[in-house]
């Protein structure tokens, strides 16, 4: 198995993880979140969220937030 598999192999795991988990918004903690997955630029899989509570947009792993996304779509407005 190469590296490239190994990534995208943890990426599932990560977001089969943040599926049956106690998963949080960053923001406000709320557990009810949506799920936006993709592949990105570099050709792996990722996994946004968006909190239904407060409407925050986001990346799990990095913690970063978005208003706008253009890698998975995402808009606020």
């Amino acid at each position: 198995m190469d590296y490239i598999d190994i990534k995208t192999n943890l990426y599932k795991v990560i977001y089969l993880f943040c599926m049956f988990c106690s998963c949080r918004c960053i923001q406000c903690k709320s557990k009810d979140l949506e799920y936006f997955d993709f592949e990105a630029s570099d050709g792996f899989k990722e996994v946004h969220h968006t909190c239904r509570s407060c409407k925050t947009h986001f990346n799990h792993l990095d913690g970063d937030t978005y208003d706008h996304c253009e890698e998975c779509n995402y808009n606020n407005n």
